[in-house]
């Protein structure tokens, strides 16, 4: 993607002129919510299947609601896809993960901190916490994304993202 002198070529495409989607894999988002949901469900089945003390049934049930509460956050936050265009990362629906002007840098390593076959981006400064469960996460100056999204799409996410942050270098770059 660049030349010896280390600027990005001409028929790398910007950013800014197409968005690039990424969309949670069927099998990987089916089995993620087979497995929240099977667990609120043994959870509240155990209650219901034989007696407890008071205590333990009223835990067990409010763990149970709270995994099914989980799930369903998860089956709406992954239904959505994801968006990288020229304002940068953000939801289909409009919510905002992080603006090109916030990112400071990508981790994509096998040691990185970073969801399964995903990508961390590191900010400039600390941002608000949010989640997306199985999709992206938001802490201090990490934002994670991965868990049920496509592989292939989000090695082409990180390779659209350094190639632009790229472009964005070297516009501000003296001459």
């Amino acid at each position: 993607m660049t030349n010896q002198k280390g600027r990005v070529t001409k028929w790398c495409r910007r950013v800014a002129e197409t968005a690039l989607r990424v969309a949670a894999a069927p099998a990987r988002r089916l089995f993620a919510l087979a497995i929240v949901w099977g667990l609120g469900g043994l959870l509240v089945a155990l209650v219901l299947s034989r007696p407890f003390p008071v205590g333990w049934a009223t835990m067990l049930i409010g763990f149970g609601g709270a995994v099914l509460a989980l799930a369903e956050a998860m089956r709406r936050a992954t239904a959505r896809v994801l968006l990288l265009d020229g304002q940068g990362l953000r939801e289909e629906g409009g919510r905002k993960i992080v603006a090109w002007s916030e990112l400071a840098g990508i981790e994509r390593g096998v040691l990185a901190f970073k969801p399964s076959g995903g990508l961390t981006l590191v900010l400039h400064a600390p941002a608000p916490p949010a989640w997306a469960p199985g999709m992206w996460w938001r802490l201090g100056r990490r934002v994670g994304v991965g868990g049920v999204l496509q592989r292939h799409a989000l090695r082409a996410l990180g390779d659209a993202m350094l190639a632009e942050m790229a472009l964005r270098q070297d516009r501000t770059r003296p001459r």
